[in-house]
C-alpha cells in the first residue's frame, strides 16, 4: 500500500507541513546560521574565560507536533548542537542554555510560508491542526514573556534547559513524568486530531487500522 500511495499523483507521499517559521523550511540553512552566531561569540568568551550563550529553542524541541516536522526537527537539532557544544566549551567557563517557549503570540501564523502541495487524504487532520494552532497563537502571551525570561537567565542561576513560562513548563513535566499514551492522547487533543475522522487510504483500508 505504501509503494502505491508514493507513486499516486493524487496523494503527497509525505503529509503536507503546516505554516511555520520560514527560517525552518527547505529552503533554510541552520547548520551555517548557528555556527556563524557562536564562532563569532565564542573568542572573546574563551579570552574572557567567562560567558553564557543562549539559544531560543522550542518545547517542539522535546515534544512532537502533527504537520510541523520540519520545524520541530529543526530545534531537535538545534537541542542536540547546544548539549554537546555545552561541553565542548565548559573548561572555557562558558555555558549554553535552551530556552524552550511554547506557542506566542506573533504573526507567526500570517506572516509563515504555506505548503504548495496538495492536502490530499491529510486535509481534514491539516485543517483541523492549523485551527488549534491559530487558536493557540492568539490566546498566548506575548513575546515580552521571552525577553523577561533571557533577562532572567542571565542573572539568575545557571540551568541548560528551560521552559518559558507556566505552559512550557507544564508542558516539560509532563514528557517527562506522564504515561506516554496519556501525553500522547494530550497532544493529539490540543491539535485538534481526536475530533477528526481520518479518510481511506487508495485501496480501501482505514488508516485508522495503520499501526
Amino acid at each position: 500500500c505504501c509503494a502505491a500511495e508514493m507513486a499516486s499523483h493524487r496523494n503527497p507521499p509525505l503529509p503536507p507541513q503546516i505554516p511555520q517559521p520560514k527560517t525552518a523550511g527547505a529552503n533554510s540553512k541552520p547548520d551555517k546560521t548557528w555556527g556563524q552566531g557562536h564562532q563569532a561569540a565564542l573568542p572573546s568568551m574563551r579570552t574572557a574565560r567567562s560567558g553564557l550563550i543562549i539559544n531560543i529553542s522550542s518545547v517542539l524541541g522535546f515534544s512532537p507536533a502533527p504537520f510541523m516536522g520540519i520545524y520541530a526537527s529543526s530545534k531537535h537539532a538545534l537541542e542536540g548542537l547546544s548539549e554537546s557544544l555545552d561541553h565542548e566549551i565548559r573548561g572555557f567557563n562558558v555555558r549554553v542554555v535552551l530556552l524552550e517557549p511554547t506557542f506566542t503570540n506573533t504573526k507567526l501564523d500570517v506572516n509563515a510560508a504555506h505548503t504548495e502541495a496538495p492536502l490530499g487524504v491529510y486535509e481534514g487532520q491539516t485543517k483541523a491542526t492549523l485551527t488549534a494552532v491559530q487558536a493557540q497563537i492568539k490566546s498566548a502571551p506575548s513575546p515580552q514573556v521571552v525577553a523577561e525570561k533571557i533577562l532572567a537567565v542571565i542573572n539568575g542561576p545557571y540551568k541548560m534547559r528551560q521552559p518559558v513560562g507556566g505552559q512550557a513548563t507544564l508542558l516539560s513535566r509532563l514528557r517527562r513524568f506522564m504515561p506516554a499514551n496519556a501525553v500522547d492522547g494530550s497532544l493529539r487533543k490540543s491539535f485538534g486530531l481526536g475530533k477528526v475522522r481520518t479518510s481511506q487510504d487508495p485501496i480501501g483500508h482505514d488508516s485508522r487500522s495503520v499501526r
